[in-house]
């Protein structure tokens, strides 16, 4: 198994010879997008060599624990590498193979079909934002609502990464709930200290205690990085539904691998891999749109 991980690390990514690129609500129901189908049959044996998969840094702790599963289940090597969705989108779009990219929302999955560079797309599952500070909360944060009269340091993802999106989704709807008022977005991204590449790097950011807050993915708060942060409850009613897709990249050398790496991932087996060890709701109504009858 081969796995690049970081933002920062695309040209040694490319170097290796992965070709990549890297920089790193109720409930809906799985959405489904097609275009650009690539060539090959699908789900054959076994797939032909390796799986490269391009997924958002959110999905390290999932798509690393079903990473053993799924090699075993394809009989083959898979490839993955993580960072920001928007990168691993740019990735593609400069003609970088990939066998199956997961972004952590569909807007990188629509830009891509739209260009007629991803096929077979669709929502797979979901996540929600959580609001965190460093262990033993040192600067006293008491609720949300605090970003817009404390003097904090708040670090968030850079718009284009979806992080970046759900979180000013969340600071607009801020503003049209009477307990935070009209304004409360523009006080609290005027704390903002750092916007980083990707979730990840904002993660590690509270963890080393550069940053008093930051918003990131429930999923990111594997029982590792539990002891090293604080969480800080978000009222429902501004909160986000982040909705992870996935689809076969019309750049794939391996179509066929890339289908049997995303059935492997929503089978029962898969799912329980994933759960052992990391957080992620997949959506039960999800179905690869191969496999329709």
């Amino acid at each position: 198994m081969t796995r690049c991980v970081s933002s920062t690390a695309a040209s040694a990514c490319v170097a290796l010879g992965a070709g990549l690129l890297l920089a790193g609500c109720p409930r809906q129901p799985a959405q489904t997008t097609g275009s650009a189908r690539p060539s090959g049959p699908s789900s054959p044996a076994q797939p032909a060599g390796t799986v490269v998969v391009l997924a958002a840094a959110s999905l390290t702790e999932a798509l690393t624990a079903f990473e053993p599963h799924a090699e075993k289940q394809l009989g083959a090597e898979v490839r993955i590498s993580f960072g920001g969705s928007q990168a691993l989108r740019t990735s593609i779009e400069q003609g970088n193979a990939a066998d199956v990219f997961a972004s952590a929302n569909m807007d990188h999955i629509e830009a891509l079909q739209k260009a007629d560079l991803i096929a077979d797309a669709f929502a797979f599952a979901h996540s929600k934002l959580a609001f965190i500070t460093p262990k033993g909360n040192p600067a006293g944060i008491g609720s949300l609502a605090d970003l817009a009269t404390r003097d904090l340091r708040l670090v968030i993802a850079v718009k284009d990464c979806p992080a970046g999106k759900y979180t000013r989704a969340l600071l607009a709807a801020c503003d049209k709930d009477p307990q935070f008022g009209a304004g409360f977005s523009e006080k609290a991204l005027s704390k903002v200290v750092s916007e980083d590449a990707d979730v990840k790097q904002v993660l590690s950011k509270v963890t080393l205690g550069a940053a008093d807050a930051a918003f990131v993915y429930d999923s990111d708060l594997t029982g590792e990085v539990q002891g090293q942060v604080e969480q800080i409850p978000i009222p429902e009613g501004v909160q986000q539904l982040v909705t992870y897709g996935i689809g076969i990249p019309a750049t794939a050398k391996n179509p066929q691998g890339g289908r049997q790496f995303v059935e492997a991932l929503l089978s029962e087996g898969g799912k329980a891999a994933v759960t052992e060890t990391a957080i992620l709701d997949f959506i039960p109504s999800a179905r690869p749109p191969w496999t329709a009858d």
